[in-house]
């Protein structure tokens, strides 16, 4: 009995660093992208998150290109710019790792099962926990700058935008399953990715309300913070540096109570004379049990928490 726990015990375990190891070997990748001044389209792939985008000027003026160093002058510059739209944004987004998930799931129950280390834990919901849909559609009007000169290596790259976002979707996800539900999202937001040789920052702030159309999910307000920074070259000594910090909160739409907290955090280790790091990220998810009701509430427990576990290589 004991020699049949410990196999079952090991195959688990490799079971699980070969499921780790997906996200981490497909980290993100930028397909393609295309300026022809005006207009532009890219897509990237990443297992949490792979988009395609385009977006075209509403001046007929092209992406204007910023060279400012300083994070805090870079979200200065696009607010004195955001109170006119200046730029149209089309995208289509999917989050492969959870969608992987929820196939696991639904076509390997008992793997899934078997991936369970307590009530709190189990190894692949570890993995995909935080994404509530699998894809959706996203219609952005604000403004965008670029960091990539026209000309230069294309060591450094990268663009930030500031505006609104409406988004809409299908499909929620709750426990790696797949539930209908006709969503709809708008937000105000701040995002942008810079990459210079030095470096690699990502940063994203946002406020927005999520209304759901399936009536066991609760409708909801919410802020959320994201910012990532990785160093492959030696910089003056910072928490800041090769961290990486997320969080969002989710409050009741109608009783103004906090129903979702969303933290992870993480840290990079850049090799040392080549430009890629490994990363790691841990965190929780915390689901109040008032966020779901009727058929959809866990009546076993009044809280859900699940552990997070998310690694990647950053290039």
């Amino acid at each position: 009995m004991l020699r049949f726990l410990i196999i079952r015990i090991i195959f688990r375990t490799l079971i699980f660093i070969a499921f780790l190891s997906i996200p981490t070997f497909l980290n993100a990748y930028t397909l393609f992208y295309k300026d022809y001044g005006t207009y532009a389209y890219d897509a990237e792939f990443d297992p949490y998150y792979s988009y395609l985008e385009i977006y075209t000027s509403l001046t007929k003026k092209p992406l204007p290109y910023l060279k400012e160093e300083d994070e805090s002058e870079i979200y200065k510059y696009l607010w004195k710019r955001s109170f006119i739209p200046r730029f149209l944004l089309l995208e289509i987004s999917c989050y492969p790792f959870p969608m992987l998930g929820v196939a696991v799931k639904k076509n390997y129950n008992g793997f899934y099962n078997n991936m369970s280390v307590s009530d709190d834990l189990n190894l692949i919901e570890s993995m995909c926990a935080g994404f509530e849909e699998p894809t959706a559609f996203s219609f952005f009007l604000g403004n965008l700058v670029s960091f990539q000169p026209k000309g230069v290596s294309k060591d450094i790259k990268g663009k930030a935008y500031m505006g609104y976002l409406a988004s809409i979707g299908s499909f929620h996800i709750k426990n790696s399953e797949l539930i209908e539900d006709k969503w709809f999202e708008l937000e105000w937001k701040i995002k942008g990715d810079k990459i210079t040789e030095k470096r690699t920052i990502s940063w994203s702030y946002r406020i927005g309300t999520k209304q759901h159309d399936h009536s066991d999910i609760k409708d909801v307000l919410y802020f959320s913070i994201f910012r990532d920074r990785v160093d492959f070259k030696e910089q003056k000594k910072s928490i800041f540096n090769n961290a990486s910090f997320e969080y969002k909160i989710d409050i009741d739409y109608k009783e103004l109570q906090a129903i979702t907290h969303f933290l992870l955090i993480g840290k990079s280790f850049p090799h040392k004379t080549k430009k890629f790091a490994f990363q790691i990220k841990f965190g929780f998810l915390l689901e109040k049990g008032e966020k779901y009701t009727g058929a959809l509430k866990n009546l076993e427990t009044e809280d859900n928490l699940y552990f997070m576990i998310r690694p990647n290589i950053k290039f």
